[in-house]
């Protein structure tokens, strides 16, 4: 199903930088440009409350330029700059494109169902949550849904499995996985911890540890050591006897 297209009035601005853009802002409007097709940018500026509820549109925005009897100029939000504290808008930039064009945008993936897996304590895991694609301009698909229900414990989903409509392509590596059915980490860290644990009844079994005493060495020492070769003492000779 492709997206409907959203028709916002928008306002041609001639006051630029930080102090009309900020006036701007504070009287709810939103500063913005259109560009693209050879036309020069044309700064511009939008309700807030016009634009706000399609910040996430990917697909095709008619902008009436001068209000309802103005220019109509076809475009997509390329660019949003949002207030990192507030997360309001700032600004928005508009790339103008025709109808047949294909462009390059991102779709939201939804997983509809509860996996065969659960049953075996497996639970759904989605990777992907936008899935980048090609397709023209006016048939932007609002939504890829994903049939999770018949997925087995260990299944999974890529990219290339999903049904895309007619004209629409994925622009990313068709391997990638979409959603796949996993045991819960905790399950898993059980399992590990039990399979790494000794049987019940068995020890462990430690190395043996060889040493020697000091005694066993040092007789080792002396069994290899020559036997020493003494000079034996001269017999002591007997003292004539004296002269009576």
């Amino acid at each position: 199903m492709s997206r409907e297209q959203i028709v916002i009035d928008a306002e041609p601005r001639t006051g630029l930088g930080k102090g009309p853009a900020h006036r701007m802002r504070q009287a709810g409007r939103i500063p913005g440009v259109i560009y693209g097709h050879g036309h020069e940018a044309l700064p511009l500026s939008v309700e807030a409350l016009a634009l706000t509820p399609y910040i996430h549109h990917s697909g095709l925005i008619t902008l009436k330029i001068g209000g309802a009897g103005g220019e109509a100029r076809t475009a997509v939000i390329k660019e949003l700059q949002t207030d990192a504290i507030r997360g309001t808008i700032r600004h928005v930039d508009f790339q103008e494109v025709r109808a047949d064009e294909i462009i390059r945008t991102t779709v939201p993936v939804e997983a509809r169902g509860v996996p065969a897996g659960a049953t075996q304590g497996g639970q759904l895991e989605q990777v992907m949550y936008e899935l980048p694609v090609r397709c023209p301009a006016n048939a932007v698909p609002e939504l890829i849904q994903i049939n999770v229900a018949e997925m087995q414990l260990g299944d999974a989903r890529l990219v290339k499995d999903l049904a895309l409509p007619e004209g629409t392509v994925a622009d990313c590596d068709l391997n990638q996985i979409v959603v796949h059915v996993v045991l819960p980490k905790i399950a898993v860290e059980a399992e590990e911890t039990a399979e790494a644990a000794p049987a019940e009844g068995e020890a462990a079994a430690e190395p043996e540890v060889i040493s020697k005493g000091k005694k066993d060495e040092e007789g080792a020492e002396e069994e290899g050591k020559p036997e020493a070769k003494g000079k034996s003492k001269p017999e002591a000779k007997a003292k004539p006897e004296g002269k009576k």
